[in-house]
């Protein structure tokens, strides 16, 4: 991602995934050290959950580990969910659960974020320099730049607009303007796809198109 913080490099992941590992393998100092940093009272009680579950961790899915983390470490009391940029750490949050899913076993599951980190740092090292390539970025990134040929991925209600500007009228005018930027980056083509569903921190449910397309299609 141009001018962003891949996945499993956002703070809230890479301590989730520490605690994880340290489950594995107790003795790995880059995790230890960075759970230390979470505060004394949750390190202790990390050791506790530690010593209650080690002989028996081959018997829960990685998805019931990480729920037994969240509650006997107070992990998630860390984030206000009032507050915006928390907000987005818990929904990051929610999607690792989603992967999850697909590996019950917390060493494949560990070894699958291992493989994914590894081949995005070797495609990093190969196409840098290179001028044709996949630029993947958020709206606000794009807000200056032009492209010959552009897509909008997941144009749908509930991500634009987010679900939680749908209620508020000046939120949901903020989203509206940020899908105009969207759309102006663009020089010879523009793509704008929605799914018809979309399984999403861990359910399947329909999705709908988002209100933003018909009224761009309604101001030409």
């Amino acid at each position: 991602m141009v001018g962003g913080t891949r996945f499993y490099e956002r703070k809230e992941i890479k301590d989730i995934l520490a605690y994880l590992k340290l489950l594995i393998n107790p003795n790995e100092s880059v995790s230890l050290e960075r759970i230390k940093k979470l505060g004394k009272n949750r390190f202790e009680k990390f050791k506790k959950l530690y010593e209650e579950i080690k002989d028996r961790l081959e018997t829960y899915s990685t998805n019931e580990i990480i729920e037994k983390l969240f509650q006997n470490v107070d992990y998630l009391k860390l984030y206000d969910v009032e507050d915006v940029d928390d907000f987005s750490r818990l929904e990051n949050i929610k999607e690792l659960k989603s992967v999850a899913l697909s590996y019950p076993k917390l060493m494949d599951f560990l070894e699958q974020v291992a493989l994914v980190e590894s081949e995005y740092s070797e495609h990093e090292k190969k196409t840098k320099g290179h001028s044709r390539q996949l630029v993947l970025m958020t709206l606000h990134q794009a807000k200056g730049l032009e492209f010959d040929h552009v897509f909008i991925v997941g144009v749908e209600e509930g991500l634009l607009p987010h679900s939680r500007s749908i209620d508020d009228q000046f939120q949901l005018e903020e989203e509206r303007r940020l899908f105009y930027v969207g759309i102006t980056r663009a020089k010879k083509t523009l793509y704008i796809t929605n799914t018809r569903k979309r399984f999403i921190f861990g359910s399947q449910g329909y999705s709908t198109p988002s209100r933003f397309i018909s009224d761009e299609q309604t101001s030409y």
